[in-house]
């Protein structure tokens, strides 16, 4: 008997070993090991990826944003609350933060109604300048070099004025500043990340020279997404600046002027956690070996 039961436990324990070396081979219990984690509010995704597929998921929801701008466009004095309600949801779509689109929509509209009149006149008025300036100083040039000077000028504060609003309609549904700080911080941030408001720019200008060479598909197109489709490029690309060299140091600030009151409300909020999530700092799970007489059996 004793030889027989032996002979069970050896083979058993051959059993378990056979199956460890195959499990891993065709990786049978990957589920049972820890993989790489993601840290909480990242995400492991090239970002060229990221907004095709929040695209893809927002789709319908675009087009409904698409269609209450415009509604909400018709009356001229009300582009640019309209502009900063249609920016406060396409924020939100961009982070993949959720968004009412009625509903956020309007609050952002009467809470945003001021800054936001004020600055669409702003724009309504760097428009009509640019618009009268810049083919004036270009037929000009004709007439000698010198007025290459101010066609360039114009034509550079048109960029800029351009790159600037980027970030003033996203600065103005995010922070609580005034309008004189907020066209601040854009132009700084228009000079800062010129390389993706190049890009941004670009893509942009890719959209929207067909649309008008074609404006028989291009304003119908327009119409139904297109306004939602070159804002989602525009707060994609943009809001991550508004982050890093607005918000964040702003908080940082705050934490160094007064570090007992943020260490309190960061203990408030460990206190009020049940889960943690630990994202990349999860540890792989090691197999445990259990050492016998006569060899080792993995399990």
């Amino acid at each position: 008997m004793n030889v027989v039961w032996m002979y069970v436990r050896t083979g058993c324990e051959k059993l378990e070993v056979l199956k460890t070396y195959m499990g891993n081979f065709f990786k049978v219990n990957r589920f049972e090991e820890a993989g790489p984690g993601v840290d909480k509010g990242q995400s492991n995704k090239k970002r060229f990826f990221l907004f095709w597929e929040i695209i893809i998921r927002k789709f319908w929801k675009l087009i409904l944003l698409n269609l209450l701008y415009v509604l909400f466009c018709i009356p001229i004095v009300t582009i640019g609350p309209a502009t900063a309600a249609f920016t406060y949801v396409l924020r939100n779509f961009s982070q993949e933060e959720h968004a009412f689109i009625l509903g956020d929509f309007i609050d952002a509209f009467k809470k945003n109604f001021k800054q936001a009149f004020a600055m669409g006149l702003i724009d309504l008025v760097a428009i009509v300048m640019l618009i009268v300036a810049v083919p004036f100083y270009y037929d000009a040039l004709k007439a000698g070099w010198f007025y290459y000077i101010p066609f360039i000028m114009c034509s550079g504060a048109g960029l800029v004025a351009l790159f600037m609003n980027y970030y003033v309609y996203l600065m103005i549904v995010s922070l609580d500043l005034k309008l004189k700080d907020i066209l601040k911080n854009a132009f700084v941030l228009s000079c800062v990340s010129w390389k993706t408001n190049l890009i941004t720019t670009f893509f942009l200008a890719v959209i929207l020279i067909p649309a008008v060479l074609f404006y028989s598909i291009g304003i119908p197109v327009f119409l139904l997404i297109g306004f939602s489709f070159v804002g989602m490029i525009v707060c994609f690309n943009s809001y991550q600046y508004i982050l890093k060299y607005v918000v964040e140091p702003y908080y940082e600030e705050q934490r160094a002027l007064h570090p007992e009151e943020y260490a309190e409300k960061e203990k408030q909020e460990m206190e009020d956690v049940i889960f943690e999530d630990i994202g990349t700092k999860e540890v792989k799970i090691q197999p445990q070996i259990h050492k016998g007489k006569k060899g080792k059996m993995i399990r």
